[in-house]
């Protein structure tokens, strides 16, 4: 796999020019251990995954709330089923869907990660804020505080984070409409291509807020991100958005 010749290396999360690459392991679909060592190494500054718990109370790294995409009349629901059924499922080539610790320590510490919590539709509050201690406990022991980035659509779960812990808001839609804003600043926010424009980054950068951008996977998308001035874009091809962006970085001298 092609790797990046101009490296973009940034141990923490924050505000960065020119804009780190970020690998959308969810998007592509594929959730093993495998497709994170291949972004890693196809030049990816951070690798973005959604983290939820199974029906044993494990957490695992998983996109989807139900095992659809398995065909079979696979129906359950993730939080439903224990992790040794779900072991039993192979993503492809023998693989099976990782333990979030399994996860974490796949990916070399140079590289960031950004979690995504997915709590269960039905979840509460309160078990929203279970999973988003839980998934800091087993984060702290093997990534350092700064590395890691903890990213939810609702503000309200990233509201168990201290002020001190990089959090991502994930905005759906209007990207300056915040339906439970967090309690603390997040350290970045997720912004989708279709509806973002220069405004809504001057809006996030005001407030010292570093913004992320996706889908920007084809070459076009990521000249855009680039014009927008984002600190980061969101891709499923991270090899090819390394080539774009460090071209870029070229021309711009």
């Amino acid at each position: 796999m092609a790797t990046s010749s101009q490296p973009v290396r940034r141990s923490s999360w924050g505000r960065t020019w020119p804009p780190r690459v970020i690998s959308d392991h969810a998007a592509t679909g594929r959730g093993s251990l495998r497709a994170l060592r291949e972004a890693v190494a196809s030049g990816a500054d951070a690798v973005a995954f959604d983290v939820m718990r199974c029906g044993s109370g494990d957490l695992v790294v998983f996109h989807e709330h139900t095992l659809a995409k398995f065909g079979g009349r696979q129906w359950e629901d993730v939080s439903r089923t224990s992790l040794p059924a779900l072991r039993e499922l192979d993503l492809g080539g023998g693989e099976r869907i990782p333990l979030l610790a399994d996860a974490l320590a796949a990916v070399p510490a140079h590289v960031l990660v950004d979690l995504r919590l997915r709590p269960a539709p039905s979840d509460d509050d309160h078990q929203r804020t279970e999973l988003a201690v839980s998934a800091a406990a087993i984060a702290a022991t093997t990534r350092t505080s700064d590395s890691v980035m903890f990213g939810a659509a609702d503000g309200h779960a990233l509201g168990s984070f201290p002020a001190n812990v990089p959090t991502a808001l994930i905005v759906q839609g209007l990207p300056k409409w915040v339906a439970r804003p967090p309690a603390h600043p997040p350290r970045a926010v997720e912004l989708e291509l279709p509806h973002c424009d220069r405004a809504a980054v001057r809006h996030w950068h005001a407030r010292g807020t570093a913004v992320h951008l996706g889908p920007a996977t084809t070459k076009s998308q990521l000249v855009l991100a680039w014009s927008l001035q984002v600190d980061g874009v969101i891709t499923t091809d991270p090899a090819a958005a390394r080539q774009t962006i460090d071209r870029l970085v070229r021309v711009a001298g």
